[in-house]
Parts: structure tokens; sequence; C-alpha cells
């Protein structure tokens, strides 16, 4: 996503341990390492134009509610991995107002 001038990465990631709640920084610096020990590409970008990471915890369900208020409720569908421009709207946009 575009950040600051140069882009970032925005993780969402189901959480429903109450232990990890509070600790997105720790969680993030953990991701982010890892991700550059076994990327190269990754590490380089990270000292260039991708200059942000951001994770948020979110419970399980709200990963579901949107996968349902889509109409894709089922075994055979899946969140998406990466949300473009539109999805990602949505996404936020349904997160904003189901809090």
């Amino acid at each position: 996503i575009p950040y600051e001038g140069f882009f970032a990465h925005e993780w969402f990631i189901s959480c429903d341990d109450d232990r990890l709640i509070g600790k997105e920084n720790e969680i993030r610096d953990k991701l982010d390492m890892t991700i550059k020990v076994l990327n190269d590409d990754y590490r380089v970008e990270r000292s260039a134009a991708l200059t942000g990471v951001m994770v948020n915890l979110l419970p399980t369900q709200k990963f579901y509610d949107w996968m349902a208020a889509n109409g894709k409720v089922g075994s055979q569908t899946k969140f998406p991995r990466v949300l473009k421009k539109e999805l990602l709207e949505s996404w936020k946009s349904f997160l904003s107002s189901s809090n």
C-alpha cells in the first residue's frame, strides 16, 4: 500500500488468543525479521521502497463475517492473501463499520 511517499505491507492476522492482543509491534518485528531472513528480495526492498510494515490482530470471526457479507460462504472459499485496491477498500470499510 502507499505509505509516506513509499510503500508498506499491512498484515491482517487472525488471532483469538487474548495474550497476544497489544503485542502487534512485537509480532510485526518478528514477522519482518523472519521474512528478511527467508527472502533476499524482501530484505532489499525493506531497505529501499518498502518502508513500513503494519500488523493488525483481529478475531477470526471478522474474516468469516466479511466473507459472508461478500457471498463467500462454504468450505471451498478462502480469504484472499493479497487485497488489491477495491477489495482492500471493502475490507477496511467493513472493519470500520463492524467495530
